[in-house]
């Protein structure tokens, strides 16, 4: 089983602006990423995905392959589609995709492991969880899950109003793991209700009866979704 590792990075986040060219650290956002999935070697293949030129050569300069494309899309995902029925790359319906988002810098080599090793066993779709703290209940910038006794999914939202209290609540982050056979059944399905109202794309899956495995992992990861974030690092 090969495992694919995609970086989808776009320049017009709403919420903080220009998000993967932030630099701190001495590198930029996407660099950080980059850097995080590459120094677990865990992946047979790291690409960055992006529709921006800056973000291109930043990405190249921080040493990753970019796979550059003017087309738009609606979510991340549909960013690693497009890569996957369009690159070169000997895939079969086995091999795993793995999506990280591009403010999560901070994921470790362990909680790579988890996602992946999870992911070989897994049919469908997989991602990451976290303990949540109860200030972070209220903020909308940050997504929470209602998971059940199987660990999947159960609702995702950036509202505690949202959620059902009798279920356990952890903050999710945004990573996701699919066979490519799975990235090419959910490549037909069509925006939701729900997915457009909290601009979260995982809710397309799950209002198509997709399951959705959430992995728990025991740190706190900081994800950089407004500039208040960046504070904390």
């Amino acid at each position: 089983m090969k495992v694919i590792g995609l970086i989808p990075a776009r320049i017009g986040s709403t919420r903080l602006k220009n998000k993967p060219l932030i630099r701190f650290s001495n590198k930029t956002l996407v660099q950080h990423t980059f850097c995080s999935v590459q120094e677990c070697n865990l992946f047979d293949k790291i690409f960055v995905l992006t529709d921006n030129k800056r973000i291109y050569e930043s990405a190249v300069e921080g040493g990753a392959n970019v796979y550059f494309s003017q087309k738009k899309f609606k979510n991340g995902t549909e960013r690693c589609i497009d890569f996957i029925m369009n690159s070169d790359l000997k895939l079969n319906g086995q091999d795993l995709v793995v999506n990280i988002q591009c403010d999560e810098p901070f994921l470790k080599k362990k909680h790579f492991e988890n996602i992946i090793s999870s992911s070989k066993s897994h049919s469908g779709i997989s991602t990451l969880a976290c303990p949540i703290k109860p200030d972070e209940l209220f903020e909308p910038n940050i997504v929470k899950v209602n998971i059940d006794d199987d660990s999947n999914a159960i609702i995702f939202s950036r509202y505690k109003k949202n959620l059902n209290i009798n279920h356990r609540i952890y903050k999710h982050l945004g990573i996701y793991a699919y066979k490519k056979k799975t990235l090419e059944k959910i490549s037909s399905l069509q925006p939701t209700k729900s997915e457009t109202s909290e601009s979260l794309e995982q809710l397309r899956w799950l209002d198509n009866n997709y399951k959705i495995l959430c992995r728990i992992i025991n740190d706190d990861i900081i994800s950089i979704n407004v500039e208040s974030d960046l504070k904390n690092i």
